[in-house]
């Protein structure tokens, strides 16, 4: 009989038991400080976010075990950082991101354009964008520090191509385009 009482119990002691953890750590800046509030994502099949863990005051973070080979790092005003899910030693530290505001204006008149769209083209040949820009511009803030292109297009206006823009990492950067307006014979052309 007291076979039979320790089953149920060794059952429960099992259901209660906290979940084997496959991955945990600490994310940290580029100055070793903890970050709080990291958000540490396994990444699925065609990159959307799995199961995620947010890293406490120490930079903490643990997730379940996985099959997920993934995982993506997310901290704000930093870069994300995507790694192998495997087990490390050490701190997973994140570099400062950089940020730029672009604003559309109207070289003709100086207003600002109204809708429009900018495109990037960091120092390493990566391709962002378009971004939707409105009157008050548009703020990405996810930029890796060093020189970046910045090119915009809006409806009725020429395209600007190719405006240098270098970053700092932990600062934003304001730049002001200003687009031609195309001929209204052009715009009748392009609208038939």
């Amino acid at each position: 009989m007291r076979r039979i009482a320790t089953i149920p119990a060794l059952l429960l002691a099992a259901a209660l038991a906290p979940a084997a953890l496959a991955l945990e750590g600490y994310i940290q800046d580029t100055d070793a400080q903890p970050l709080e509030g990291a958000r540490v994502c396994y990444v699925l099949p065609g990159g959307a976010a799995g199961l995620c863990a947010v890293s406490d005051a120490r930079g903490y973070y643990s997730l379940p075990d996985s099959d997920v080979p993934r995982v993506r790092v997310v901290a704000q005003g930093h870069l994300v950082l995507e790694r192998s899910a495997t087990p490390h030693d050490k701190p997973l530290r994140l570099e400062r991101a950089a940020s730029l505001l672009v604003r559309l204006r109207d070289a003709a008149t100086g207003e600002p354009i109204e809708e429009g769209r900018v495109r990037f083209v960091t120092s390493t040949g990566k391709r962002r964008g378009p971004f939707p820009a409105n009157a008050a511009g548009v703020r990405v803030s996810t930029l890796p520090p060093g020189r970046v292109k910045v090119s915009a297009s809006a409806e009725g206006y020429g395209e600007r191509k190719g405006q240098p823009v270098d970053l700092v990492a932990g600062e934003e950067a304001v730049l002001e385009l200003e687009l031609q307006p195309r001929p209204k014979s052009e715009r009748a052309d392009r609208d038939a």
